[in-house]
């Protein structure tokens, strides 16, 4: 009876540790606000090329998919918590919207956070065009 209480114990203490991988609609609006937007081709294509090398450091997966409009990491393995991620450059008035998603394989959450990921990597982008 003890060791079973034990292991109640520790797995309620060890599921408080692991965050929800749902956002918030505040989260959620913070992230799209955040979204880069260019609107010259040079911008773009550094902004563009930026997305990329974010992919590159900060997703636990290798890029699958690359065009000039989109790219994607292999999918994540069931119950892993570092992120894939998929970024597109979508048509957006006279602009680009350069739109990133991170998903991982583990219900209980990813790490980094989702919505954390993709707003890291918004200011990533955005901040590339000033460097």
């Amino acid at each position: 009876m003890v060791k079973i209480l034990s292991a109640l114990s520790i797995s309620m203490l060890l599921g408080g540790c692991v965050t929800s991988g749902h956002s918030t609609p505040a989260q959620l609006a913070e992230y799209k606000k955040s979204i880069p937007v260019c609107y010259e081709k040079t911008e773009c294509q550094k902004m563009w090329s930026a997305a990329r090398r974010w992919i590159l450091n900060n997703s636990g997966y290798k890029l699958q998919h690359v065009t000039s409009d989109y790219m994607e990491t292999y999918n994540p393995l069931n119950g892993d918590t570092d992120i894939a991620f998929r970024a597109s450059l979508e048509p957006s008035g006279d602009g680009y919207r350069i739109v990133g998603e991170a998903w991982c394989g583990n219900m209980f959450g990813c790490v980094p956070v989702q919505h954390e990921a993709m707003i890291n990597f918004n200011q990533y982008v955005s901040d590339s065009v000033y460097r």
